[in-house]
């Protein structure tokens, strides 16, 4: 009996503090704001050369373009791009000028579809190791 007993608190205990531990993890788990950043491009552009990143999409209402250059004194031009019917347009009239390095800059714009593509193109005004980094968010 004292067996029985001691079971049945035990169960009732452990409902009292899993069933907490659970509801504050599917309410973090929900809450989550990112995905883990994928990188799109790493590599060192000469004076005057243009590149694109390579696509990213995302499911979140938002899409962040992280572009940073390394161990340079870089000098870029960045345009943030999306595919529409098989040709690259551009989400603003305007880009974004880089001058400092090792300091990430965010993009950031809603996404028109889960499955929209969007890329960053880099106009290189010197040479400029670039990284570009892309991640959904709320």
């Amino acid at each position: 009996m004292n067996l029985e007993l001691s079971q049945g608190v035990m169960k009732r205990w452990l409902f009292f503090i899993l069933v907490p531990i659970f509801a504050l993890v599917l309410v973090f788990a929900s809450v989550s704001e990112t995905f883990a950043a994928t990188t799109t491009f790493n590599n060192t552009l000469s004076a005057g050369s243009y590149a694109g990143s390579s696509p990213c999409t995302t499911s979140y209402p938002n899409i962040v373009h992280e572009v940073n250059m390394k161990n340079t004194t870089g000098d870029v031009y960045v345009y943030l791009q999306y595919l529409d019917g098989g040709s690259w347009k551009f989400t603003t009239g305007y880009g974004y000028h880089l001058t400092y390095w090792n300091t990430p800059y965010k993009i950031t714009t809603k996404t028109k579809s889960p499955s929209t593509k969007y890329r960053v193109l880099i106009k290189a005004v010197n040479t400029s190791n670039v990284i570009v980094s892309c991640y959904g968010t709320n």
